[in-house]
């Protein structure tokens, strides 16, 4: 078995974070987002794009690597959103993506277990994700314990895709629950 280690990323982790996003949207999105903004991803200017968001105080990143490759991360900080009922969480999980090679094994739940540990040590107390609202992933979420906040629409490559908000109130009683081996996701 391969070993799995998730860790803080950092500004070098860049170029393999793109790489995770790029192949992850294109696996998990096909069919869902149109296929021209799915190839239309490039790698490269991801890269910069997470070196700049890397740099932002209060970012939080963390990255899983089995035999020292990159195959996911969990991103986020504050919370984006101001109006209710949004607002009302702390937190914001931006983006959790897995290499599809190393989906459902594990691996998404220890992101976000190091993702809610760091939002912790920042004071965030609550969190919010959003999630195309045909995204077979929803049910990751769901068994969680995230309880579905509200919709809203996300523009992508220039069209408008429903979006779903999900929340957790408690990110204690959240980081409990992914302590749990037996707990669902």
């Amino acid at each position: 078995m391969s070993e799995v280690r998730v860790r803080p990323a950092t500004p070098d982790d860049a170029a393999e974070i793109a790489h995770v996003q790029v192949a992850s949207w294109r696996s998990a999105y096909r069919g869902l987002i149109a296929d021209a903004t799915l190839d239309a991803l490039d790698e490269g200017r991801r890269t910069d794009a997470w070196s700049e968001a890397m740099a932002q105080p209060y970012h939080v990143a963390v990255v899983a690597e089995v035999d020292g490759e990159v195959v996911g991360f969990a991103d986020g900080g504050p919370n984006r959103a101001g109006e209710p009922p949004f607002g009302a969480f702390t937190g914001e999980l931006n983006a959790i993506y897995l290499l599809p090679t190393h989906q459902r094994a594990g691996i998404g739940k220890r992101l976000v277990r190091a993702f809610v540990d760091a939002l912790r040590a920042q004071g965030h107390a609550s969190m919010i994700v959003w999630v195309l609202e045909t995204n077979p992933a929803r049910a990751f979420y769901e068994a969680l314990g995230g309880r579905l906040v509200g919709a809203a629409e996300v523009v992508i490559g220039g069209e408008r895709y429903p979006d779903v908000a999900y929340g957790w109130d408690d990110l204690d009683a959240l980081a409990r629950r992914l302590e749990n081996p037996s707990t669902s996701g």
